[in-house]
């Protein structure tokens, strides 16, 4: 009988379980900041490449509303004879395709200036059509309305993996 009125054993296991449970929350709780800061961290690098982005993308509307678009190392663009799109087999622009950027536009956003461009940031002129538009509320010859659209893809990307691409078509 004296064996069964010892309680000690029952207060170790309470203590254990306790325990366990307590380190169990610990952990959990530790978890979740970890998973927190990285997902934090992408986010914050995925929202700085879109407004990257965003802004080559309002730099290539700016040039090419000024006449002063040029593509692979400041060649014709969007000019005849130059044709634009992707390379269907690598999904990359062509070289005499690639929009070139500013080197002035690349330190405003904080990144090495290339030969035709910025490390990791580019754009490329996928398309431009011409075609009249007729007013039919004018009368001839002044109905007819010259009138082109360009197709563009802006992609950025973080050293860390994080992309943005936006791709917008302009119509002027």
């Amino acid at each position: 009988m004296k064996l069964l009125r010892n309680e000690q054993g029952v207060a170790l296991i309470t203590v254990l379980l306790f325990s366990m449970v307590a380190f169990g929350v610990v952990t959990g709780a530790y978890f979740m900041v970890t998973s927190h800061s990285k997902l934090s961290g992408m986010e914050k690098r995925y929202v700085s490449e879109l407004e990257t982005a965003r802004g080559v993308a309002s730099y290539v509307i700016g040039e090419i509303k000024n006449g002063s678009l040029t593509c692979g190392a400041n060649n014709c663009c969007p000019a005849p004879p130059c044709q634009a799109g992707l390379n269907n087999a690598t999904g990359l622009c062509q070289a005499n395709k690639t929009i070139d950027i500013h080197g002035a536009i690349c330190a405003a956003l904080n990144r090495t200036p290339t030969a035709t461009g910025c490390t990791n940031i580019t754009a490329c002129l996928m398309s431009q059509t011409d075609y009249t538009e007729i007013n039919p509320g004018a009368s001839a010859p002044d109905n007819a309305v010259q009138v082109s659209v360009f197709t563009v893809n802006v992609q950025a990307k973080s050293n860390s993996g994080e992309k943005a691409n936006i791709d917008f078509v302009l119509r002027m």
